[in-house]
C-alpha cells in the first residue's frame, strides 16, 4: 500500500523504486496535474465509465468499486483492489499475460481545484516477458498517462466538442502525436536522471 492516498504537491513526472505490489516491490511512474474544477467532479469524470467516456478516446466499462471488475477496449482490463469514492482507487492492469497496478489519487488544491496523480507499477521482469527494458515500459506508461490527463484537461477547459469515441474507434490526430511525442521525449529525460547507475 502507498503511503499517502491523497494526490500530493510534486514534480508533473516522477519515477520512483521499490514501490509495493500484490507481486512485490516495483518501479513506477508518476504523472501528476492540477485541474480548475472541484474533486468530485473530477472523480466522477475519472471513475464513472458514462462520464469518463466523455472526454477520454478510450472506451471504458465497468464498476469501479471495490472488487470490481473493469476493461479498456483494445487494451487493458482489471480488477479493481482498493477504492475510496473521491480519494483514490488502485487496480490491477492486466494487457494479455502481462500484468501491472496502478493506483489513481485525488486531492484537494485550493480554491475549487483538484489535483490527480496517476501511478502505474511495474515490474521489470514483467517488461521483460513483454519485450520491454524498464525503461521503456516506464516511459511509455507515462506518456500515456500524461497523453490521459491532457486529454481530462481539454474537456475540462471546454475544448472537447463530442465524445472523441462517437464515431466509432478514435485515431488520434498529428496534434494528438505530436503531444504523445513531446510527453515521450520528457518521460526519456525523467528515466535517464532516476534510472542511470
Amino acid at each position: 500500500m502507498t503511503e499517502d492516498l491523497t494526490a500530493t504537491k510534486g514534480p508533473r513526472r516522477e519515477i520512483r523504486s521499490n514501490r509495493e505490489t500484490a507481486r512485490g516491490p516495483a518501479s513506477s511512474t508518476v504523472s501528476r496535474d492540477r485541474f480548475d474544477a472541484p474533486i468530485k467532479e473530477v472523480w466522477e469524470l475519472l471513475a464513472d465509465p458514462d462520464r469518463n467516456r466523455l472526454w477520454n478516446p478510450d472506451v471504458i466499462t465497468g464498476d469501479f468499486r471495490e472488487g470490481g471488475k473493469f476493461s479498456v477496449r483494445n487494451n487493458a482490463s482489471g480488477t479493481v483492489l482498493r477504492c475510496e469514492q473521491t480519494r483514490y482507487f488502485r487496480l490491477t492492469w492486466e494487457y494479455g499475460d502481462n500484468y501491472s497496478e496502478l493506483e489513481v489519487r485525488l486531492g484537494s488544491a485550493g480554491d475549487g481545484a483538484t489535483v490527480v496523480e496517476i501511478e502505474h507499477f511495474m515490474k521489470a521482469e514483467d517488461l521483460t516477458r513483454a519485450g520491454m527494458t524498464l525503461s521503456q515500459g516506464l516511459v511509455a506508461a507515462g506518456a500515456g498517462w500524461d497523453q490521459s490527463l491532457d486529454y481530462l484537461s481539454r474537456y475540462l477547459r471546454g475544448e472537447v466538442d463530442e465524445p472523441p469515441s462517437t464515431h466509432g474507434d478514435w485515431e488520434p490526430s498529428d496534434d494528438d502525436n505530436k503531444r504523445y511525442s513531446e510527453y515521450e521525449k520528457a518521460w526519456q529525460q525523467v528515466a535517464e536522471e532516476t534510472l542511470k547507475d
